[in-house]
């Protein structure tokens, strides 16, 4: 009964609504607990379990005494760490410090003291996002200025693009100037210890904007065809199974990749992937040659793919493929000399069946082989 709860419980009985409210305290652990008044009920029954023969310590690995009470362990003065994320905007202060650099920092101590003077150690991995109110980024190959990418002669590189990418704002455009580009990171922005882990991370709406000329002005406009700006996989792409390129995971966002060059993406993946349902991603003016995985590979319910103005030439395998996508529209597009498959293209057909104004469209292309 409700009104037996203060036997055993610390806490008070609300006779008149026939509520118990438990009191919730530091009892010497790092987080508030409701303490125990006795070890049995009120009719006598204990509510501590005997110590088995085969169970001799708890959840933690730690030895249990001879009687624990119910979802009890005992704490002794040990030394924990616990771990934790915090997300931040660049300026921003947090754990004392002012953070000034975009990107993740591991490895933040922070030293917590019990009741019982036990030190407890939390470390933090603090993200630092960039400025919500920014929008263009301007990158080349190497640093110039301040490197912070707030114009061209100010622009950030491929390591500083990797790292603002996956955290920058819905509508925030990269113009890339021309040059070789590939992945630093995994997906967690680590550095692992296997390549082939490394890749682009989105996961908000942005546009990638290439074209540029690599000592690129304000004044100066994007001309693909004439300034190459590349994404390459950082493994031997040859039979050999990589992240793609790009990884795209959103919902309900637009994605733009306009003037870029996708080469020598990896068997098993390929140039960009993307799980983005309720989102429309756009390739204009993509150029796609000597791919060994599926350049345009994604999924999502009613995302619309959109391919215009592009080339998809030398490869080994399929340009498209396609699971669970509302539409694809395809204009002014070539394929040529694309072989391993008999076909450029792969989209379910059920899906297209399944899914009310689904469709595919090819307007203005060519197809040679």
């Amino acid at each position: 009964k409700t009104s037996d709860c203060p036997q055993i419980f610390d806490g008070e009985f609300d006779s008149k609504n026939d509520k118990f409210n438990a009191s919730l305290k530091y009892n010497g652990g790092y987080t508030p607990t409701v303490a125990l008044m006795a070890n049995e009920l009120p009719d006598g029954t204990s509510i501590r379990f005997p110590r088995l023969d085969d169970v001799l310590t708890d959840q933690r690995g730690v030895e249990r005494l001879d009687s624990t009470c119910m979802g009890a362990y005992e704490l002794g003065c040990v030394n924990d760490t616990t771990f934790t994320t915090d997300t931040i905007y660049v300026g921003e202060k947090i754990l004392g410090q002012t953070f000034t650099k975009v990107g993740v920092h591991d490895s933040i101590f922070e030293t917590l003291k019990s009741s019982l003077d036990c030190d407890s150690v939390v470390m933090h991995r603090v993200v630092v996002k960039p400025d919500p109110k920014t929008f263009n980024y301007y990158v080349k190959m190497t640093k110039e200025g301040m490197g912070d990418g707030r114009d061209w002669d100010n622009a950030m590189d491929g390591t500083d693009f990797a790292t603002y990418l996956p955290l920058a704002p819905d509508g925030a455009v990269f113009h890339v100037a021309a040059g070789t580009y590939k992945p630093v990171y995994d997906k967690e922005l680590n550095v692992p210890e296997d390549s082939s882990k490394l890749t682009l991370f989105i996961q908000s709406g942005v546009t990638i904007k290439g074209g540029y000329p690599a000592n690129a002005t304000d004044e100066v406009e994007s001309n693909p065809e004439l300034y190459k700006t590349i994404f390459e996989s950082e493994s031997i792409y040859k039979n050999r199974t990589s992240y793609p390129i790009f990884v795209v995971n959103l919902d309900g966002k637009n994605v733009t990749f306009d003037g870029l060059y996708i080469v020598h993406s990896c068997a098993g993946y390929g140039g960009v992937t993307f799980d983005a349902p309720n989102s429309t991603i756009r390739f204009n003016k993509l150029y796609s040659t000597e791919n060994d995985g599926y350049i345009l590979d994604g999924s999502g319910d009613n995302c619309q793919v959109i391919v215009e103005n592009s080339f998809f030439y030398d490869n080994e395998t399929r340009a498209i493929r396609l699971l669970g996508v509302k539409s694809l529209d395809i204009k002014n597009t070539s394929f040529r000399d694309n072989f391993g498959y008999e076909d450029y293209i792969f989209i379910n057909s059920r899906d297209l069946k399944e899914r009310k104004g689904s469709y595919v469209r090819i307007d203005s292309s060519s197809f040679y082989n």
